[in-house]
């Protein structure tokens, strides 16, 4: 069976800016850590029976970041940029093959601004992105009981890319109670 996936964005920041005396010393470009990957079962809107569900998957990383330029003015978009300029995160999916992981779909998409003014100031905190995998249509072939991960970059309005984190594994559309969250044999992504 095929599925459709298309991503939502929901960026929740939390950010905590540091007004310490002394101001902590982090690179311009973005760091990044994998904190959790968290996926909840929903009813398919579209499905003709109430069996047939959706994986909402919800990626918790921490940020830091020292000039504070993470996130974009939304509203404010220049419509002349293209399509790379406007996004400011790439989120990655793999699915577990014979061969190690392949590479299925990378969405991106843009977060709004994490700080209203350019203050120029150091921050970090935590930051979710959410994207949603469908078990009906045809664009990722990803079935119930699949072995998937995701891998996450972003960038800051200076262009500066932050480095690439990876996640647990989940097991595609299975029930919660179900799922293995880590595999530890398996560190081949191509």
């Amino acid at each position: 069976m095929f599925i459709q996936s298309r991503s939502i964005l929901l960026v929740i920041a939390f950010v905590s800016t540091l007004m310490a005396c002394k101001k902590p010393d982090f690179e311009s470009a973005p760091y990044l850590e994998f904190i959790t990957l968290e996926r909840e079962l929903v009813a398919n809107p579209f499905a003709i029976s109430d069996t047939i569900k959706d994986d909402i998957i919800t990626l918790t990383t921490y940020f830091e970041d020292g000039d504070g330029d993470l996130g974009l003015d939304i509203n404010g978009v220049d419509s002349t940029l293209t399509e790379s300029q406007r996004n400011n995160y790439w989120l990655s999916i793999y699915k577990k093959e014979a061969d190690g992981f392949q590479l299925l779909r990378v969405d991106s998409s843009t977060f709004e601004r994490l700080l209203e003014a350019d203050l120029k100031s150091p921050i970090n905190g935590n930051i979710q992105f959410s994207t949603r995998i469908e078990r009906v249509g045809d664009v990722i072939d990803i079935v119930k009981g699949d072995t998937i991960t995701f891998s996450l970059y972003l960038t800051d309005r200076a262009g500066n890319q932050s480095n690439t984190i990876y996640t647990d594994t989940i097991v595609a559309f299975s029930e919660i109670e179900e799922e293995t969250t880590t595999d530890e044999t398996t560190t081949s992504i191509q």
